[in-house]
């Protein structure tokens, strides 16, 4: 069942916003996550977190694979103007933003890890594209889908005749879905790739590549819904999923779906 997640309850600092979290993605009784929260906070900051362990250089094999990867058009220019390196780097010791993981989705990929080669599941190539237009009120436009790093990537306009309707094609794209972390604050923080990296260290593994990218832990927060950047005290660490606690909740995570929407707005120009 692909909707079973875990809730990592404890790392929330308020009981309300983590009571609204919880409510927002997961079917949950809330007088339950209230009650609960206090003993899962206290498990939480009771619990010695990783040590942080500096990342290490690749070997040159992987170091070349990862590269030829990182070559292809959509990848160079999604990292284009960024200070970026590729690093050996311990799964478990990253500190992460998302207080929730889909439990299903990690059995998923250890079962793709165990059918296939590290390098192409952390650093895939190809994709799986969900999409579904949808007008709704308004001049808006919206894509919906199960992938949450699809983006527009260009538009073209087609009229048949001069007074046929004027039709608007849009070329829709996966962001590059690789494994990578954030440089920030003396810390690494998980930018994308927890499923796979949760898999892999399910799995055995523990020191694996990833993109390491320079840049603003807040900048990384207003993109994700759950934890803030800064809390005061211990962060919300990789390895806090990988086995049940008492600072953590299973859940049936409610489905989603991911919408990209586009407004039309009429705006008058003047030339210079």
């Amino acid at each position: 069942m692909l909707n079973r997640g875990r809730l990592l309850l404890g790392a929330f600092y308020d009981c309300e916003r983590a009571v609204d979290f919880a409510v927002r993605v997961a079917v949950v009784d809330v007088d339950d996550v209230r009650r609960r929260w206090r003993a899962a906070r206290e498990a939480f900051l009771a619990s010695p977190a990783p040590p942080p362990v500096a990342p290490e250089a690749l070997d040159e094999t992987a170091r070349a694979e990862v590269e030829e990867i990182l070559a292809a058009p959509l990848f160079r220019t999604a990292l284009d103007g960024k200070p970026w390196s590729l690093a050996a780097v311990d799964a478990l010791s990253v500190a992460t933003l998302q207080p929730v993981v889909n439990l299903g989705r990690v059995a998923v990929m250890r079962e793709r890890l165990a059918a296939s080669a590290l390098l192409p599941i952390l650093f895939p190539s190809t994709t799986e594209l969900d999409v579904e237009p949808e007008t709704g009120g308004g001049p808006t436009v919206s894509f919906l889908s199960s992938r949450g790093e699809l983006a527009v990537s260009g538009a073209q306009i087609h009229r048949a005749t001069d007074t046929a309707p004027i039709e608007l094609t849009f070329r829709i794209e996966p962001r590059p879905n690789y494994v990578s972390v954030l440089a920030a604050d003396d810390r690494l923080v998980l930018r994308n790739g927890h499923h796979r990296l949760l898999a892999a260290c399910a799995g055995g593994a523990r020191t694996l590549p990833m993109v390491v990218v320079e840049g603003s832990v807040d900048a990384l927060a207003a993109h994700i819904d759950g934890l803030p950047p800064r809390t005061g005290v211990r962060a919300a660490m990789l390895a806090d999923f990988l086995e049940p606690s008492a600072a953590a909740l299973d859940v049936e995570l409610r489905p989603k779906r991911y919408a990209l929407r586009l407004r039309v707005e009429r705006e008058t120009l003047y030339a210079a």
